[in-house]
């Protein structure tokens, strides 16, 4: 089945300690997604957000979330998205769900790109961990 004109959603989120630093959302078809160019974005604006804070920064994780409606929330999809190759794995599974004999529509996916603070030392060198805030905790997931 020829997928070349169907379209999903993209809802692009970066984290940094918690705290949402950019997001964006697109309509794409399938392969117009660079993530490479999206990750290399998101790295400048965490760059310039732990500068500005006086902190280092260290990537927790990428996860995409893949829902559409014909499909029971308990069957959405969760893959990991760290490199280009986690990237087409999402697209795989959209191109699955664009194929399905199944009528399913509004195919969207939720990509959450998680970057922690690490304290700097006199050198400028991260040293340990964000120690964590009494009560609170980073939020690495979609907020």
């Amino acid at each position: 089945m020829d997928v070349s004109h169907k379209q999903f959603t993209l809802n692009m989120t970066c984290t940094f300690g918690g705290v949402t630093v950019h997001s964006d959302a697109d309509v794409l078809k399938l392969g117009e997604f660079e993530f490479h160019k999206y990750f290399t974005k998101t790295v400048t604006r965490i760059e310039r957000e732990a500068t500005k804070a006086k902190v280092g920064f260290e990537w927790i994780k990428g996860e995409a979330k893949l829902s559409t409606d014909g499909v029971a929330k308990n069957r959405w999809l969760h893959p990991q998205v760290e490199d280009e190759a986690g990237w087409e794995k999402v697209e795989s599974m959209i191109k699955g769900w664009m194929t399905s004999s199944k009528k399913i529509t509004n195919i969207n996916v939720a990509l959450v790109l998680s970057y922690k603070k690490t304290i700097l030392g006199t050198d400028g060198e991260d040293v340990e961990d964000e120690p964590a805030v009494k009560g609170r905790q980073a939020c690495s997931h979609e907020c």
